[in-house]
């Protein structure tokens, strides 16, 4: 299945002679919250095996993004007080961090895995269009394509069968027993996909709305 996110691209887009693409892992931004990007100006190339392990590092491990995307999920968890028996208080938020975190890695490693033995991209690829409408309907459709080897638009099976995997791994390994269901199983992968939904705009129009705040 092909999609087509662009209006007009160019035909043959090439990166500025100052920040060579050579190695697409130097051509890639990691950044502290949405992982890894790829920007409008640096021309799209295939990821290498070794490439793809430094970035999973980097953005797995490395990144403080991570926690922060396990605290805001464990906020939530915690407000609605699931599951029940870990209650509340601090010791009970940092139990659902840990719970959080460790989910979120296995959906990483799940992801990274299906995509090198796919040939899947894991970056957030800017757009090269112009215009608020064509970039934010882009950013809505990488939620489900990615590019593979050849440069095509697919589905992203790997990152929807890591946010499954991980989160039935993590209810059914760790959860305590009345929260060990497929409902609870949907809920956590639903929320590991609304992440990327979300952010998928920011990313986008994050070079804007960095000059935004810097003005002010």
């Amino acid at each position: 299945m092909t999609a087509v996110l662009c209006q007009n691209p160019p035909a043959a887009p090439t990166a500025d002679p100052a920040k060579p693409a050579a190695d697409a892992v130097a051509g890639t931004q990691v950044t502290y919250l949405f992982g890894s990007v790829l920007p409008k100006d640096v021309a799209w190339t295939p990821l290498t095996n070794e490439q793809r392990l430094k970035l999973y590092f980097r953005q797995t491990w490395l990144n403080p993004g991570a926690l922060f995307r396990a605290a805001g999920s464990a906020a939530g968890d915690q407000a609605s007080n699931r599951p029940r028996e870990w209650g509340q208080g601090g010791q009970a938020y940092a139990q659902r961090v840990g719970s959080r975190f460790a989910v979120f890695t296995l959906q990483d490693t799940i992801q990274s895995s299906l995509a090198a033995a796919m040939k899947y991209d894991v970056r957030y690829l800017r757009c090269k269009c112009n215009g608020f409408g064509p970039r934010f309907a882009y950013a809505f459709k990488q939620s489900f394509v990615t590019k593979n080897q050849e440069g095509k638009w697919r589905l992203n099976v790997p990152q929807w069968a890591g946010a499954a995997a991980g989160a039935a791994i993590g209810v059914y390994g760790w959860y305590p027993d009345s929260a060990r269901n497929h409902n609870e199983v949907l809920r956590a992968g639903f929320t590991s996909l609304v992440f990327p939904m979300a952010f998928n705009a920011l990313i986008e129009f994050g070079p804007e709305l960095k000059r935004v705040f810097k003005r002010k």
